[in-house]
């Protein structure tokens, strides 16, 4: 898989010399798991916020990304929401940024209850549309964030396993529950 194409400016340790990318990664596992999840991004998601200067803000979630980043995507400047366009409004509500600024609305997702809200925002996104329309009309998309996080303070980019798994039963279709 090729490196993403950016820049690594936005290492925590600063020096008079400039670093080796390849130094910098092994010597700091949270800088690599970063690079790691920006990997992964489609081009055009990774362009948006490297050009919205949002990619010093997304480093101490670093984890979150990794768990959580592989389904966010920007197209034509806005973040792909789960739900559509029309559940839009809802999810800006919830995140406290507009999907029409991606520079804003990524790394406040992230950042949100310690990144419960980029687990529900990824578990949304991978299932079917209809089940993405129920889920994210207006009057039901922040109850269910709600029930869905709990009373779970604790991080949710935290261990080895993603921490969602309990969506998994809200989440199968319900053939294969049959």
């Amino acid at each position: 898989m090729p490196s993403p194409p950016v820049e690594i400016d936005w290492a925590k340790k600063k020096k008079a010399k400039k670093t080796d990318v390849v130094d910098m990664l092994l010597s700091d596992p949270g800088v690599a798991r970063f690079y790691w999840a920006l990997a992964r991004m489609d081009a055009e998601t990774l362009s948006s916020l490297r050009q919205s200067n949002a990619l010093k803000k997304m480093v101490p979630f670093a984890p979150i990304l990794d768990f959580y980043g592989t389904r966010l995507c920007v197209r034509s400047g806005h973040v792909v929401v789960p739900g559509g366009p029309a559940a839009a409004p809802a999810w800006k509500d919830l995140v406290g940024a507009n999907p029409d600024a991606p520079g804003e609305f990524v790394p406040k997702l992230l950042a949100r209850d310690n990144g419960w809200l980029a687990a529900y925002f990824d578990a949304l996104s991978s299932v079917l549309a209809s089940q993405q329309s129920h889920f994210t009309e207006p009057a039901r998309l922040r109850r269910f964030y709600e029930m869905f996080r709990g009373k779970d303070t604790s991080d949710a980019g935290t261990g080895v396993f993603r921490r969602d798994a309990g969506l998994f039963l809200l989440m199968t279709p319900p053939s294969l529950g049959t």
